[in-house]
């Protein structure tokens, strides 16, 4: 399965708006504020549409026992509107979304027409007949839904859950529980981490062949994610495979055993490996569980995918998630030029830059390619960030302006309060210089 459109009506920031999404990719870039969280939110709650339940309808069992449902809106959705000081209804959230690689076109909405009114159950109920009746074929796979919020995966769960209690009888988990509060913000990788512990004990002590099945998988999967060449920025993220730890008194631990020799607690990881390889735990468990393989098909929508990652790892973390799912849509938000700078602009692929003017929120499909470019370039022209702070943008124009006019003693006395305010070394003040210079050697 994969989402080809989504419509927003007085939902959230938007009042209307329409984005068509990319086969395998789509990425948002803009300011804070601009819209970007809210449009993932959006694309996270209406993907709930699949758990929906009516009570006079016979379930399957695959939704009987699981945890989740539909989410409805809340009274702060509905776009505020300033000029009458109220919500504005009714709000809706229209998707188009494929269910096979035949094309098999499906559609649903959710809306509200007040804030006393709830979801309309005829707008979804065809789509999501019509999801389970495909994805419970026994010879197909279930769509894989993740979401991972800025939050992932730094708030934790507190308090034992009903999946722990379930690990404790050393039991395997149902498939539904790949879908255990795949859109909640806090984080999952820690139930994950304690299943691959049982599993990995099962098969090393007792040979468990499912176990073992599951293990592997999921080794694999790092393997890939993280194999890099020996001399590239990344070489020292590659993971050979996980070990366990005992712990005095305690339960045992998992360990990140990199090809470099290098061993470490999962838990103590550095941050911007603890956020991506909790999303790829989190995406190769789930997966597995769903459907006894890593490859899934589905949905991934990631907001603000380069946070606390080195700038080596920013530049490759798309192609690394791309080429590690290749049956997964991702959709995510980021901030960082680095980001974009390895993006390549194909047609499965779209990049989005969201803006606000007079006229409101809006969205601008990035028709040119990014592959390669100067990540200053980007930084400036798609991110809207100024090359120099604006004091010493302020300067550098001063001198400019005064070198255009060949007035080379006003040029002097401003390069001389420009490098005042930068170092000695800085490339505006050596090239600002430069021209003066040349200039003055004319002059003569």
């Amino acid at each position: 399965m994969r989402l080809t459109k989504i419509t927003l009506d007085n939902f959230r920031n938007y009042s209307h708006t329409e984005f068509d999404f990319g086969e395998r990719l789509t990425v948002l870039v803009g300011k804070n504020g601009m819209g970007k969280t809210n449009l993932l939110l959006a694309i996270t709650q209406a993907l709930s549409f699949a758990f929906a339940r009516k009570k006079e309808t016979i379930q399957e069992e695959f939704l009987v026992s699981s945890d989740q449902k539909i989410k409805s809106f809340k009274g702060t959705d509905a776009r505020y509107e300033d000029a009458v000081q109220d919500y504005q209804y009714p709000i809706n959230i229209g998707v188009d979304a494929l269910l096979t690689p035949n094309h098999h076109d499906i559609h649903w909405d959710f809306h509200q027409d007040s804030s006393s009114s709830g979801l309309k159950y005829s707008l979804y109920e065809s789509a999501n007949q019509e999801f389970w009746s495909r994805s419970l074929d026994p010879l197909a796979d279930i769509p894989l839904f993740a979401f991972y919020s800025d939050a992932f995966p730094h708030i934790r769960f507190s308090g034992k859950t009903k999946i722990q209690e379930k690990m404790d009888l050393g039991k395997p988990l149902p498939k539904n529980t790949a879908f255990y509060k795949w859109d909640d913000e806090r984080n999952c990788a820690e139930v994950w981490e304690q299943y691959y512990i049982m599993l990995k004990k099962k098969a090393d002590r007792n040979g468990d062949m499912e176990s073992r099945a599951y293990v592997e998988a999921v080794e694999e999967v790092f393997r890939k994610f993280t194999h890099t060449e020996p001399d590239a920025p990344n070489a020292d993220m590659a993971v050979r495979g996980f070990s366990l730890r005992a712990r005095i008194g305690g339960a045992d631990s998992l360990v990140v055993d990199f090809t470099n020799g290098r061993s470490q607690l999962f838990e103590e990881l550095p941050q911007g490996y603890m956020r991506l390889f909790s999303v790829v735990f989190d995406l190769a468990c789930r997966a597995y569980l769903l459907n006894k393989n890593c490859n899934p098909s589905g949905v991934a929508i990631i907001d603000e995918i380069e946070l606390h990652l080195h700038l080596a790892m920013q530049q490759d973390v798309l192609e690394r998630l791309l080429n590690t799912f290749p049956n997964m849509q991702f959709i995510v938000s980021t901030h960082a030029p680095m980001v974009l700078s390895n993006l390549k602009q194909e047609a499965a692929h779209k990049l989005y830059v969201l803006r606000r003017s007079e006229a409101g929120y809006e969205h601008e499909l990035l028709g040119s390619d990014v592959y390669g470019e100067d990540i200053s370039a980007i930084a400036q022209v798609i991110m809207g960030v100024s090359e120099r702070t604006i004091e010493v943008q302020r300067l550098v124009d001063n001198v400019q302006e005064a070198i255009n006019s060949k007035d080379l003693v006003l040029a002097r006395q401003r390069l001389t309060e420009l490098q005042s305010k930068v170092d000695v070394n800085n490339m505006a003040v050596i090239r600002l210089g430069g021209f003066i210079k040349r200039l003055e050697l004319i002059g003569k």
